[in-house]
């Protein structure tokens, strides 16, 4: 039988599972107060993609989730018992009996088929949707018990069920709600939407019908989004913030670090960057694509957006991982070269190449220096367009941008990078296809030991510096910054927060 536990060479180090903070035994009431870096895009699990960075973050606070892979890849049992299979096709989910959610319905088998059936629905426009196409059926076997026959082998597919197809509304509140539901969702997690008022606050309160008694410890929890680090962290150092987070590296997350504030960062390859639209000119030509990866200069980017205190991105996996190799790697920096590249394009094209870089307030620094660096390109001309976050999101998701601030990271290749990079992806925001990616990712998940993994995902990394889909520049953080008098709290996977055993020593 393969389990989730055999998962455990495939990882990194995972989630940050730190005990650090606040310590003794955990001290109920209070209420902690979180800042993060941006809106959420939706409330709605059905309807949020399922990545950490792009407002997941109190998702799990409101909806748990249905298993969690540990940094060693073993099973941690949240709403489902169990998680497991016989041949990596068809796994059998258990879920805990006598469930509720937070409104006192049924949390059963047929609620979660019902949100995945939610999920699919293209009236939905769920980004979820392709991972419910990866389940040729799932079937509801009683009321704790799901078998799911998956249309390929996979035996990473329990990483799934951490986001999207692990995040459970209540079916009842979804009917009931309608399009209302995204503004007080019901979910079956530690914490209750008790208010919301967009780009000031969420207030959570604490779930009495949670599953895992005594917990959670907090009475509430208030999510707080506050653009640019340096407010976020002000308002920490104040006293007014308990929890803080980074979406990016930045001076404020390097000062941090620097004054040994509790700051915690999950080891996550590959890297933030720029996504580079493929499905049309110029950047449907992979020599304008290299170019631009040619001319980044990494250590000068660095100087001059984190004063070089980040982490740089020179191999798609970090050397921690147990898929990093040595060989290949990105390619030195060399604009003559790039300029050769861009030469022979307009040679054969004509005219110039005009591209715009999108991005939110947060990348501004950054994308600033990346459209200095390029326009040293003669015959490229390179402008930046700063949106609000929801609408940069809009937009990205849609395909409408030539180059626009974007991410191939994840402690493991499945499922974030593999979602950004494969052939169809919702997630997949440059359109960008190769058949040797695909079955780089395809031979990924069939895999079930280090070293075979190992071997097809060099494959995966020659063909990405190769083809270009995207230019990394720094390591994707996901950093928080923990008050001393914070207990308890941790991450999951590549950085999402997870409360349910917080608490206040205050």
């Amino acid at each position: 039988m393969l389990t989730v536990g055999m998962l455990a060479a495939a990882c990194g180090d995972g989630g940050d599972d730190s005990t650090s903070g606040a310590q003794g035994e955990p001290r109920a009431g209070g209420t902690l107060q979180f800042l993060t870096f941006q809106e959420v895009a939706t409330l709605d699990a059905g309807a949020a993609r399922p990545t950490t960075g792009s407002g997941q973050l109190p998702l799990v606070a409101i909806y748990d989730m249905l298993a969690e892979v540990l940094p060693d890849g073993t099973i941690k049992p949240r709403l489902a018992q169990s998680v497991e299979t016989q041949d990596q096709r068809v796994w059998t989910i258990t879920l805990r009996a006598g469930l509720k959610f937070s409104d006192g319905t049924p949390f059963d088998a047929e609620a979660v088929k019902a949100a995945w059936d939610r999920m699919a629905d293209p009236a939905t426009g769920s980004p979820s949707a392709g991972q419910v196409k990866t389940m040729k059926t799932y079937e509801v076997v009683d009321a704790t018990t799901l078998k799911v026959t998956l249309a390929e082998k996979n035996s990473q597919w329990a990483r799934y069920l951490m986001r999207g197809l692990g995040m459970i509304p209540s079916p009842t509140a979804v009917k009931t709600l309608g399009a209302a539901f995204a503004q007080k969702p019901v979910g079956a997690g530690p914490f209750t939407v008790d208010s919301y008022v967009r780009d000031d606050r969420l207030v959570l309160k604490r779930n009495p019908l949670y599953w895992d008694a005594p917990r959670p410890y907090l009475d509430s929890l208030v999510v707080r989004p506050v653009l640019g680090d340096g407010p976020r962290l002000d308002t920490f150092s104040s006293g007014d913030a308990d929890v803080i987070a980074f979406v990016i590296w930045s001076p404020e997350l390097v000062q941090s670090i620097k004054q040994r504030l509790d700051t915690r960062i999950p080891p996550i390859s590959g890297g933030q960057g720029i996504v580079l639209n493929t499905r049309k000119a110029p950047l449907d030509d992979v020599r304008v694509r290299r170019a631009l990866l040619l001319a980044v200069d990494l250590a000068d980017l660095n100087d001059k957006v984190n004063a070089g205190g980040a982490a740089t991105v020179d191999s798609l996996f970090t050397k921690d991982s147990p898929f990093y190799s040595d060989a290949p790697s990105r390619p030195k920096t060399d604009l003559a070269m790039a300029q050769t590249l861009i030469d022979q394009y307009l040679a054969e094209k004509g005219g110039s190449i005009n591209l715009e870089l999108l991005g939110t307030a947060t990348s501004a620094v950054q994308n600033q220096a990346l459209q200095q660096r390029w326009s040293q390109l003669k015959g490229v001309k390179v402008s930046v367009q700063t949106l609000e976050p929801v609408a940069f999101v809009t937009r990205q998701g849609k395909g409408d941008f030539q180059m626009a601030g974007s991410a191939v990271a994840g402690v493991d290749p499945e499922p974030s990078m593999a979602l950004a990079l494969q052939t169809g992806s919702a997630l997949n925001f440059g359109g960008f296809s190769d058949p040797l990616v695909d079955k780089a990712l395809a031979d990924g998940r069939t895999a079930t030991t280090t070293q075979e993994r190992a071997a097809v995902y060099r494959t995966l990394e020659t063909q990405f510096w190769a083809q270009v889909p995207l230019i990394p520049t720094f390591r994707l953080p996901y950093a928080f910054v923990v008050s001393k008098d914070v207990g308890g709290f941790r991450l999951i996977d590549d950085g999402l927060p997870d409360f349910h055993e917080a608490w206040l020593k205050k």
